[in-house]
């Protein structure tokens, strides 16, 4: 009789500062879940992010507690504060080669952008990101297909990865936009869920204060 092998548990990765997070991050993460037909999809801010300047960063637990708050009604989407513990600086290779390791049966999906394809090669250990885990490219209908399938061709054969398409949206939000709108007083209804939003006016979150020297995209 052959012994049947349990199919791995396939886990989304959509990291992030979430400062805070919005309805495309959700809308992103969902459109994964279903695409590639994910068990999960692991929310997971950042502490101190290397290429961030983390002096102007909402401190991690109004980051958090906005994150449960966006996605307490979706079962598919779960808080992972695997970064958040650590206090040194958050390196995607480390986080997946942790993941991998201590839960080997689990079948790891990084989320990211397609630009991100381009500058990959210079994020620390880039071999090891693609060893222990399938990159989910978001591409939206902007992107240049022609340069992009020769980028993803050009990693696939170098680091002999998996790299797949994951068509988004071209939704015109960022975090910085909703800060600004906050300082600026004005309204972010349906930018973000209700309950951040609430969260975010009784926390004074983003205030004038708060204006100067933000430059954080995502």
């Amino acid at each position: 009789m052959t012994k049947t092998t349990a199919a791995k548990m396939r886990v989304g990765i959509l990291g992030g500062t979430f400062d805070p997070i919005h309805i495309g991050h959700l809308i992103l993460a969902q459109e994964a879940c279903h695409t590639f037909q994910l068990n999960c999809i692991y929310i997971m801010p950042n502490a101190n992010p290397p290429h961030k300047d983390y002096e102007h960063i909402s401190d991690v637990s109004h980051r958090i507690n906005m994150i449960k708050l966006a996605i307490k009604d979706n079962e598919n989407f779960v808080l992972s504060t695997v970064e958040t513990d650590d206090t040194q600086k958050s390196y995607t290779y480390k986080t997946i080669t942790e993941l991998h390791r201590h839960h080997p049966d689990m079948e790891l999906f990084f989320i990211m952008g397609a630009d991100s394809l381009y500058s990959i090669e210079k994020w620390k250990n880039p071999d090891q990101i693609f060893q222990n885990c399938t990159l989910l490219s978001a591409v939206r209908d902007d992107v240049d297909q022609g340069e992009l399938d020769e980028q993803i061709a050009y990693l696939t054969s170098k680091y002999h990865c998996s790299i797949l398409r994951l068509p988004s949206f071209h939704l015109d939000i960022s975090s910085k936009m909703i800060r600004k709108k906050v300082a600026n007083k004005e309204p972010i209804k349906y930018y973000v869920t209700t309950d951040v939003e609430n969260y975010i006016y009784n926390n004074r979150l983003y205030t004038m204060a708060n204006k100067m020297n933000d430059n954080k995209e995502e």
